[in-house]
Protein backbone atom coordinates (compact mmCIF):
# COMPACT_ATOMS: atom_id res chain seq x y z
CA UNK A 1 0.00 0.00 0.00
CA UNK A 2 1.37 3.47 -1.15
CA UNK A 3 0.80 6.20 1.66
CA UNK A 4 -1.47 7.74 -0.95
CA UNK A 5 -3.52 5.26 -0.32
CA UNK A 6 -2.96 4.59 3.31
CA UNK A 7 -4.68 8.09 4.19
CA UNK A 8 -7.46 7.53 1.80
CA UNK A 9 -8.07 4.46 4.39
CA UNK A 10 -7.83 6.32 7.26
CA UNK A 11 -10.40 8.87 5.75
CA UNK A 12 -13.03 6.26 4.51
CA UNK A 13 -12.67 4.98 8.14
CA UNK A 14 -13.40 8.10 9.89
CA UNK A 15 -16.32 8.91 7.38
CA UNK A 16 -17.44 5.85 8.58
CA UNK A 17 -17.43 6.48 12.44
CA UNK A 18 -19.11 9.68 12.07
CA UNK A 19 -21.66 8.49 9.90
CA UNK A 20 -22.49 5.41 12.43
CA UNK A 21 -21.91 7.86 15.29
CA UNK A 22 -24.60 10.65 14.35
CA UNK A 23 -27.25 7.79 12.76
CA UNK A 24 -26.94 6.07 16.17
CA UNK A 25 -28.72 8.65 17.96
CA UNK A 26 -31.54 8.21 16.46
CA UNK A 27 -34.36 6.49 18.44
CA UNK A 28 -35.78 3.46 16.41
CA UNK A 29 -37.61 1.71 15.50
CA UNK A 30 -39.47 4.24 13.38
CA UNK A 31 -42.98 4.20 12.20
CA UNK A 32 -42.13 3.98 8.79
CA UNK A 33 -40.55 0.97 7.07
CA UNK A 34 -38.61 3.12 4.83
CA UNK A 35 -36.65 4.80 7.21
CA UNK A 36 -35.27 1.85 9.24
CA UNK A 37 -34.51 0.30 5.79
CA UNK A 38 -32.67 2.57 4.60
CA UNK A 39 -30.87 3.25 7.84
CA UNK A 40 -29.48 -0.52 7.28
CA UNK A 41 -28.63 -0.01 3.75
CA UNK A 42 -26.36 3.01 5.25
CA UNK A 43 -25.31 0.79 7.40
CA UNK A 44 -24.52 -2.53 5.18
CA UNK A 45 -22.56 0.51 2.41
CA UNK A 46 -20.57 1.21 5.36
CA UNK A 47 -19.62 -2.62 6.24
CA UNK A 48 -18.61 -2.74 2.53
CA UNK A 49 -16.62 0.10 2.41
CA UNK A 50 -15.12 -1.11 5.25
CA UNK A 51 -14.17 -4.33 2.94
CA UNK A 52 -12.39 -1.91 0.20
CA UNK A 53 -10.31 -0.79 3.30
CA UNK A 54 -9.20 -4.13 4.45
CA UNK A 55 -8.67 -5.61 1.22
CA UNK A 56 -6.42 -2.61 -0.03
CA UNK A 57 -4.10 -3.01 3.42
CA UNK A 58 -4.19 -6.79 2.78
CA UNK A 59 -2.64 -6.13 -0.68
CA UNK A 60 -2.52 -4.72 -4.08
CA UNK A 61 -3.09 -7.81 -5.23
CA UNK A 62 -6.88 -7.43 -4.31
CA UNK A 63 -7.94 -4.53 -6.26
CA UNK A 64 -10.99 -6.74 -7.89
CA UNK A 65 -12.82 -7.79 -4.80
CA UNK A 66 -12.18 -3.89 -3.57
CA UNK A 67 -13.63 -3.40 -7.29
CA UNK A 68 -17.06 -5.74 -6.27
CA UNK A 69 -17.45 -4.43 -2.27
CA UNK A 70 -16.95 -1.00 -3.49
CA UNK A 71 -19.74 -1.33 -6.26
CA UNK A 72 -22.08 -3.06 -3.13
CA UNK A 73 -21.60 0.83 -1.48
CA UNK A 74 -22.27 2.36 -4.21
CA UNK A 75 -25.89 0.44 -4.82
CA UNK A 76 -26.61 0.36 -1.14
CA UNK A 77 -26.17 4.07 -0.84
CA UNK A 78 -27.80 5.36 -3.53
CA UNK A 79 -30.80 2.67 -3.00
CA UNK A 80 -31.27 4.30 0.39
CA UNK A 81 -31.15 7.64 -0.61
CA UNK A 82 -34.05 6.81 -3.24
CA UNK A 83 -35.92 5.56 -0.72
CA UNK A 84 -36.12 8.63 1.21
CA UNK A 85 -36.01 10.84 -1.33
CA UNK A 86 -39.81 11.83 -1.46
CA UNK A 87 -40.88 14.47 0.97
CA UNK A 88 -44.01 12.93 1.83
CA UNK A 89 -43.24 9.27 4.03
CA UNK A 90 -45.78 7.43 2.69
CA UNK A 91 -44.30 7.96 -0.51
CA UNK A 92 -41.14 6.89 1.19
CA UNK A 93 -43.34 3.48 2.27
CA UNK A 94 -44.03 3.04 -1.41
CA UNK A 95 -41.01 2.93 -2.44
CA UNK A 96 -39.86 0.43 0.31
CA UNK A 97 -42.61 -2.07 -0.63
CA UNK A 98 -41.32 -2.20 -3.87
CA UNK A 99 -37.88 -3.03 -2.15
CA UNK A 100 -39.67 -5.60 -0.45
CA UNK A 101 -40.67 -7.37 -3.06
CA UNK A 102 -37.94 -7.58 -4.59
CA UNK A 103 -36.77 -10.22 -1.65
CA UNK A 104 -40.11 -11.97 -2.87
CA UNK A 105 -39.21 -12.34 -6.12
CA UNK A 106 -35.84 -13.45 -5.24
CA UNK A 107 -36.95 -16.52 -2.93
CA UNK A 108 -39.77 -17.45 -5.46
CA UNK A 109 -36.44 -18.34 -7.98
CA UNK A 110 -34.40 -19.84 -5.18
CA UNK A 111 -37.45 -22.07 -4.53
CA UNK A 112 -37.82 -23.05 -7.98
CA UNK A 113 -34.47 -24.05 -8.70
CA UNK A 114 -34.16 -25.84 -4.75
CA UNK A 115 -37.36 -28.14 -5.94
CA UNK A 116 -36.48 -28.82 -9.66
CA UNK A 117 -32.98 -27.84 -9.84
CA UNK A 118 -32.03 -29.90 -6.90
CA UNK A 119 -34.75 -31.92 -5.47
CA UNK A 120 -34.26 -30.64 -1.66
CA UNK A 121 -36.91 -29.59 0.49
CA UNK A 122 -37.38 -25.52 0.57
CA UNK A 123 -40.39 -25.79 3.35
CA UNK A 124 -38.60 -22.67 4.96
CA UNK A 125 -37.88 -21.05 2.34
CA UNK A 126 -41.51 -21.27 1.52
CA UNK A 127 -42.71 -20.69 4.70
CA UNK A 128 -40.48 -16.92 4.71
CA UNK A 129 -41.36 -15.76 1.07
CA UNK A 130 -45.48 -16.56 2.58
CA UNK A 131 -45.39 -14.41 5.76
CA UNK A 132 -43.32 -11.47 3.49
CA UNK A 133 -45.82 -11.82 0.75
CA UNK A 134 -48.46 -11.16 3.18
CA UNK A 135 -47.44 -8.39 4.93
CA UNK A 136 -46.38 -6.94 1.47
CA UNK A 137 -50.21 -7.42 0.51
CA UNK A 138 -51.27 -5.94 3.34
CA UNK A 139 -49.48 -2.80 3.27
CA UNK A 140 -50.08 -2.60 -0.27
CA UNK A 141 -54.03 -2.79 0.16
CA UNK A 142 -53.68 0.42 2.58
CA UNK A 143 -51.77 2.69 0.40
CA UNK A 144 -53.28 1.63 -2.72
CA UNK A 145 -56.40 3.93 -1.58
CA UNK A 146 -54.05 6.93 -2.27
CA UNK A 147 -50.87 6.02 -3.90
CA UNK A 148 -49.82 4.77 -6.86
CA UNK A 149 -47.97 1.07 -6.11
CA UNK A 150 -44.57 0.21 -8.05
CA UNK A 151 -44.60 -2.79 -9.33
CA UNK A 152 -40.67 -3.65 -9.11
CA UNK A 153 -37.60 -0.73 -8.51
CA UNK A 154 -36.35 1.27 -11.19
CA UNK A 155 -32.95 1.02 -13.03
CA UNK A 156 -30.17 2.40 -11.53
CA UNK A 157 -29.85 5.43 -13.69
CA UNK A 158 -33.21 6.32 -12.51
CA UNK A 159 -32.73 6.29 -8.76
CA UNK A 160 -29.58 8.58 -9.65
CA UNK A 161 -31.59 11.09 -11.21
CA UNK A 162 -33.49 11.81 -8.67
CA UNK A 163 -30.87 11.70 -5.90
CA UNK A 164 -29.22 14.26 -7.89
CA UNK A 165 -25.92 11.70 -8.97
CA UNK A 166 -26.54 10.63 -12.64
CA UNK A 167 -23.04 11.76 -13.60
CA UNK A 168 -21.59 8.82 -11.04
CA UNK A 169 -23.43 6.45 -13.43
CA UNK A 170 -19.66 5.66 -15.70
CA UNK A 171 -17.75 4.89 -12.61
CA UNK A 172 -20.64 2.25 -11.52
CA UNK A 173 -20.80 0.63 -14.81
CA UNK A 174 -16.99 0.33 -14.42
CA UNK A 175 -17.19 -1.34 -11.38
CA UNK A 176 -19.72 -3.93 -12.42
CA UNK A 177 -17.26 -5.44 -15.45
CA UNK A 178 -15.60 -6.68 -12.77
CA UNK A 179 -18.61 -8.00 -10.62
CA UNK A 180 -19.58 -9.52 -14.14
CA UNK A 181 -16.46 -11.08 -15.14
CA UNK A 182 -16.71 -8.82 -18.12
CA UNK A 183 -13.63 -8.55 -20.55
CA UNK A 184 -12.76 -5.59 -19.28
CA UNK A 185 -12.08 -6.60 -15.99
CA UNK A 186 -9.16 -9.25 -17.08
CA UNK A 187 -6.62 -6.43 -18.14
CA UNK A 188 -5.11 -6.65 -15.04
CA UNK A 189 -3.40 -9.98 -16.04
CA UNK A 190 -2.98 -9.33 -19.90
CA UNK A 191 -1.17 -6.20 -20.37
CA UNK A 192 -2.47 -4.08 -22.65
CA UNK A 193 -2.60 -6.05 -25.92
CA UNK A 194 -5.01 -8.91 -27.34
CA UNK A 195 -3.77 -12.06 -30.01
CA UNK A 196 -0.12 -12.14 -30.55
CA UNK A 197 -0.07 -8.45 -28.77
CA UNK A 198 -0.99 -10.03 -25.02
CA UNK A 199 1.41 -10.07 -22.35
CA UNK A 200 1.02 -12.17 -18.94
CA UNK A 201 1.69 -10.85 -15.52
CA UNK A 202 -0.08 -8.67 -13.06
CA UNK A 203 -0.81 -5.02 -14.24
CA UNK A 204 -2.24 -3.24 -10.66
CA UNK A 205 -1.60 0.22 -10.30
CA UNK A 206 -2.15 2.83 -7.40
CA UNK A 207 -4.38 4.78 -10.61
CA UNK A 208 -6.08 1.45 -10.62
CA UNK A 209 -6.92 1.44 -7.07
CA UNK A 210 -8.11 5.01 -6.81
CA UNK A 211 -11.57 4.24 -8.46
CA UNK A 212 -12.93 1.61 -5.22
CA UNK A 213 -11.71 4.00 -3.18
CA UNK A 214 -13.01 7.19 -4.50
CA UNK A 215 -16.74 5.62 -5.43
CA UNK A 216 -16.32 4.17 -2.03
CA UNK A 217 -16.61 8.03 -0.57
CA UNK A 218 -19.67 8.11 -2.66
CA UNK A 219 -22.16 6.92 0.19
CA UNK A 220 -21.07 9.74 2.06
CA UNK A 221 -21.70 12.23 0.09
CA UNK A 222 -24.68 12.50 -1.93
CA UNK A 223 -26.62 9.75 -0.37
CA UNK A 224 -25.31 10.59 3.19
CA UNK A 225 -26.75 14.02 2.67
CA UNK A 226 -30.38 12.81 1.98
CA UNK A 227 -30.46 10.73 4.95
CA UNK A 228 -29.30 13.00 7.42
CA UNK A 229 -31.80 16.00 5.86
CA UNK A 230 -34.66 12.99 6.57
CA UNK A 231 -33.69 12.15 10.06
CA UNK A 232 -32.27 15.95 10.74
CA UNK A 233 -28.92 14.93 11.41
CA UNK A 234 -25.96 17.61 11.45
CA UNK A 235 -23.89 16.97 7.99
CA UNK A 236 -21.37 19.14 8.85
CA UNK A 237 -19.15 16.50 10.35
CA UNK A 238 -19.10 14.34 7.07
CA UNK A 239 -18.37 17.57 5.23
CA UNK A 240 -15.67 18.74 6.85
CA UNK A 241 -13.81 15.14 6.64
CA UNK A 242 -15.12 15.10 2.54
CA UNK A 243 -13.98 18.58 2.20
CA UNK A 244 -14.39 20.99 -0.94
Amino acid sequence: MTEEMALKCDLLEELVEELETKTGTLRRPFNFESYEEALNLMALACRQVLGVVALARTGFHLLPPADVAARAAYEASVRAAWMLRPDDPMECEVRWLAHLLGEVNYLDKEIDEGTKEMGINMDEAESRRDGIARFHAGVSKQLERGYRLKKGLPPIPEMLIEIGERKTYAIYSLLCQTAHGGHYSTWIFRGTGVGTQKTHGEFITQEKWNVPLAISRFAFKGPAAIIFNRFRLDYSGLAKLLGP
